[in-house]
């Protein structure tokens, strides 16, 4: 009896030291899937920053392209106003 009670113990033994590790590689496993929900939550924040980052920029390069070419019309105006009174001046 001594010797089936023994063989019964280690049995029972062996199967809780086992459960013991799934359920251990579970919680892991659920650690992992928080860490990777946290990741992925962090990532689509970053993707949104960039976005609003990126249609600032385009806003920002609209504009000052807007006022290059204001900047180089007035210039075309002022060098075709100077031609014109040069050609007067040559015309005298």
């Amino acid at each position: 009896m001594g010797a089936a009670s023994l063989i019964l113990f280690c049995i029972f033994l062996f199967l809780f030291l086992r459960q013991q590790q799934q359920w251990r590689q579970w919680i892991e496993a659920q650690s992992g899937d928080q860490s990777f929900d946290i990741l992925t939550r962090w990532l689509h924040d970053m993707r949104g920053s960039i976005d609003q980052q990126t249609v600032r920029l385009n806003t920002q390069l609209e504009l000052n392209n807007q006022a290059i070419g204001n900047r180089l019309d007035n210039a075309a105006r002022v060098i075709s106003s100077i031609s014109r009174e040069l050609g007067q001046v040559q015309e005298i």
